[in-house]
């Protein structure tokens, strides 16, 4: 299927991009093309087969593409149909940042620690974690369904794995044994020296302290999974709602200039 970006009225066209297109695939004739036509705002990507390209159209690039869709998004007249783009991604990001933050605490406060080393700690098991699910979303999910490359239940298992790694995985992983360095540096729990021999001890007090973790582990994971799963889903709905709302505002153009 050819990738069509159409143009509403009014959307001015670069002709430079008339002969780009993705470099990804072996043949120029197996290679799904972006394309711009004239039809209030700027551009957005249909589906089309190749035998029904429009006389006018303009290829682009996959970036230049995805460029084009952002700025349709960022332009369209009403805030409250394109919500999912503008909150969603934050709200992922939201929701990282609190369960690692709960996480990160559990142990902090099995191991003693109060105020010592807290922001510290928290930049490598919370903050990163709720960046990176921005940058990861955006690119590898929010950008797939605008340019509808891929099966939306794909996008969808995606964003829940990413959802689930960077929420509950990476900070389950990481807090432990961030809190038991900083619980050995500061003498506020008895906490074996990471050598060899001590791997028996360290993974005994590992268990002893991430048990009382693992029925809130378990609910917050459930949680992460139907945010991202709605969000995504959100995200597909608003950009088809909004594709129904500019092209029915194309096509009355059309009849009106007609």
């Amino acid at each position: 299927m050819l990738q069509i970006v159409s143009l509403l009225p009014n959307e001015s066209l670069d002709l430079r991009c008339m002969d780009k297109i993705f470099s990804t695939y072996p043949t120029a004739r197996s290679r799904p093309k972006m394309v711009l036509r004239p039809p209030v705002m700027s551009a957005f990507v249909e589906k089309a087969s190749p035998g029904f390209v429009p006389s006018d159209a303009v290829r682009l690039s996959r970036e230049e593409a995805a460029e084009k869709q952002w700025n349709f998004i960022k332009n369209w007249k009403s805030s409250w149909d394109v919500w999912p783009f503008t909150y969603g991604v934050g709200s992922l990001s939201l929701a990282t940042a609190v369960s690692s933050l709960m996480i990160s605490n559990h142990y902090r406060k099995k191991l003693k620690l109060r105020h010592y080393g807290r922001i510290s700690m928290f930049i490598p098991t919370a903050f990163i974690p709720s960046v990176l699910i921005v940058i990861l979303h955006s690119k590898f999910v929010t950008e797939e369904i605008l340019l509808q490359n891929e099966c939306p239940v794909c996008i969808q298992m995606r964003a829940v794995v990413m959802q689930t790694v960077g929420g509950i995985i990476y900070p389950a992983a990481i807090s432990p044994f961030a809190a038991f360095g900083y619980s050995t540096v500061y003498g506020t729990y008895r906490v074996p020296l990471f050598k060899r021999e001590n791997l028996g001890e360290i993974y005994d007090l590992w268990r002893k302290l991430s048990r009382p973790l693992q029925s809130r582990l378990l609910f917050m994971w459930a949680a992460h999974v139907g945010l991202a799963a709605a969000i995504t889903n959100a995200e597909a709905k608003s950009l088809f709602r909004i594709y129904k709302k500019a092209r029915l505002e194309r096509d009355t153009e059309k009849e009106f200039m007609m």
